[in-house]
């Protein structure tokens, strides 16, 4: 874990001796969709760094691609105008892999305790 992906946060500790406000560090975290062809497929949680694996990782345990060869490109989504479209990656996929959009199942994730983001299909439906 690296500076850049915690934040400091005051806190209150308590103890046997009593409370103590003082700072801590919190882990950073932050969605990520993940497009495939440039349609969306999936919005995530996760802790920045890593994305693309995180990326092609979630293809792979989803039965899309059967390895990394199915891969043609897998990048951000980048705009500089637009911060947040670094919390997007775009895979390409070759031999034609990916489901239509109308043949995709529905994904029905089960979650007891969520913040109601994973599963989501975009960013904009946050």
């Amino acid at each position: 874990m690296t500076a850049d992906d915690t934040n400091s946060a005051r806190i209150i500790r308590s103890g046997p001796e009593g409370a103590e406000a003082r700072d801590d560090s919190v882990v950073v975290e932050e969605p990520l969709e993940i497009r495939i062809d440039g349609e969306s497929w999936v919005v995530t949680m996760r802790t920045p760094g890593d994305n693309l694996d995180l990326a092609a990782g979630f293809l792979l345990t989803e039965g899309l691609i059967g390895g990394a060869d199915d891969i043609g490109t897998l990048a951000y989504c980048a705009d500089e105008k637009d911060p947040d479209l670094r919390n997007i990656v775009d895979a390409k996929l070759v031999n034609g892999r990916a489901p239509a959009v109308d043949e995709r199942p529905a994904r029905a994730i089960w979650a007891n305790s969520s913040c109601g983001l994973c599963g989501k299909a975009t960013l904009e439906s946050i």
